[in-house]
């Protein structure tokens, strides 16, 4: 039996390499979630006058899992320090948090940018609270930066697919 050789030249073969990574990088992004883009706004809304109003008013520290899908599975821990001023990724390693909530990326994205009540989020099963009760209640969208201020980077997702496209 004969082998086919193909030649390829290095631009081809470049082409080529990189839309596997891009879509390797694809498949191992899958944990990026939308309220990711709500935490890094988080960072920059705490050092402004109204985040640090923020943290003399409230002072708590929650701890927030956010998952893809359904709570308790494959979670994304975020620490809300309004303390120190902070937020990181990981799980609190400060004791413990005074409020620890669950939920999926949508239900925060909702509760974060005010269209659902956390309240009513709590009555539904879309988030669970472990903590205190009282510091439980301080947690309202208004300790997140307003949704006008939240940018997902639409532009950078448009030219990637048509860089994409015009590799096709």
């Amino acid at each position: 039996m004969k082998q086919r050789v193909h030649k390829i030249n290095f631009e081809t073969a470049s082409t080529y390499y990189l839309l596997v990574v891009f879509f390797v990088a694809m498949a191992d992004n899958s944990t990026q979630l939308k309220s990711d883009a709500i935490f890094d706004q988080m960072k920059l809304h705490l050092s402004t006058d109204a985040g640090k109003a923020l943290i003399k008013k409230i002072g708590l520290v929650y701890q927030i899992n956010i998952a893809p899908k359904k709570i308790g599975f494959n979670e994304k821990v975020y620490v809300v320090d309004l303390k120190k001023g902070e937020t990181t990724e990981g799980p609190y390693e400060g004791g413990k948090p005074d409020a620890t909530f669950s939920f999926t990326d949508a239900d925060f994205v909702k509760i974060a940018t005010g269209k659902m009540n956390p309240q009513i989020a709590f009555m539904r099963g879309a988030m669970k609270i472990k903590g205190s009760i009282s510091a439980a209640q301080k947690f309202t969208p208004d300790i997140f930066p307003k949704p006008s201020k939240i940018s997902y980077d639409k532009k950078l997702w448009r030219i990637l697919n048509l860089s994409v496209c015009s590799w096709m």
